[in-house]
Formats: C-alpha cells, sequence, structure tokens
C-alpha cells in the first residue's frame, strides 16, 4: 500500500458486483448457446464487470501510446501477474487485501528508441509518453517496491513424444 493509512486511491474500490453469480449466468449462457459461444467484453467506454480489457487510449506526444488497464471484480494477484508481463520482472501481491477489486490502470508502457547506439555508446533513456506504471500505481493507493528474494521456476531436464499404449 502507498498510503499510510491503508486507503485506495482514487481508481480503485472494493467491487459491488457478485462476480460468483456473473460468472454463474455467463457460463451458463454460454452453455446454452454452444460450445462455439465466446464471451463478448463490454465496449471500451464502459466498465468492465467481473473481467479485465486493455486498450489504447491517446497517443503519446512522441508517437507512443497509453495503456488502459481497466478490470472489475478482479483480484490482485491478477493484477499483480499482469504488472509481471508489462515490467518483465516478477510481482508478488503484498498488499494483504483479499477480495474482488475495480480499478483503472493508465500508463504509458516503456518503450526504447528503435536505433541501438553507436559501439561504446550509452543507450537512449526511454521516450516519456505520458504517466508511468509507478504513476499509475499511486492512482490505486498501491505501489511497486523493487526486492530480492527466492523465485520457484520449472526446469525440463528432457522431452520425448508420448509412446503409444
Amino acid at each position: 500500500m502507498s498510503r499510510s493509512d491503508g486507503k485506495l486511491g482514487p481508481k480503485m474500490s472494493k467491487t459491488t458486483d457478485d462476480c460468483e453469480a456473473i460468472s454463474a449466468q455467463r457460463a451458463a449462457a454460454s452453455r446454452a448457446r454452444g460450445p462455439d459461444a465466446v464471451f463478448t467484453p463490454p465496449p471500451p467506454t464502459e466498465r468492465p464487470i467481473c473481467t479485465a480489457s486493455a486498450m489504447t487510449s491517446a497517443q503519446g506526444s512522441n508517437g507512443g501510446f497509453v495503456l488502459l488497464y481497466r478490470s472489475g471484480g478482479q483480484q490482485l494477484d491478477v493484477l499483480a501477474r499482469t504488472l509481471s508481463g508489462f515490467l518483465e520482472r516478477q510481482v508478488v501481491n503484498r498488499t494483504g487485501l483479499t477480495g474482488l477489486y475495480d480499478y483503472d490502470l493508465e500508463f504509458s508502457p516503456p518503450r526504447w528508441l528503435a536505433t541501438a547506439p553507436a559501439v561504446g555508446a550509452t543507450p537512449a533513456a526511454p521516450i516519456d509518453d505520458g504517466p508511468t506504471i509507478f504513476d499509475a500505481m499511486k492512482q490505486l493507493g498501491l505501489k511497486l517496491d523493487s526486492t530480492r528474494g527466492p523465485v520457484e521456476y520449472l526446469v525440463i531436464d528432457s522431452i520425448e513424444h508420448p509412446t503409444e499404449d
């Protein structure tokens, strides 16, 4: 949590939706439509209900984009996994918050200049197109702290084609 009082930020709130019931209704509707039925998320202008969506919200001043990741009725572990993908680092939820939350995360993903620096030159700095992911997290009342710790991973020693029975 970024606030000493533990309050959520202006872009995050505990959900009021009954996601268990809504998910059951969606599953029943999907079964009724058949095996090829696909859940249709709400349009970008509406808040997602018991799901999440991501879209480009605006062009940055340097030709980049600002990403709007909206969530309705999601656990914060889902947010941690999503952030892991954006940051290319493991993100662990240590907020202690349980339950489901609605939030809007708006940030400019880091973007490096496409041209490689000359040999021996310093790499270019990222282009600043808008709020950083760290700024966006503050709007949720959360913060990202970089720490070191053990990480579980899976090692595959070998792989073989299956044998017939």
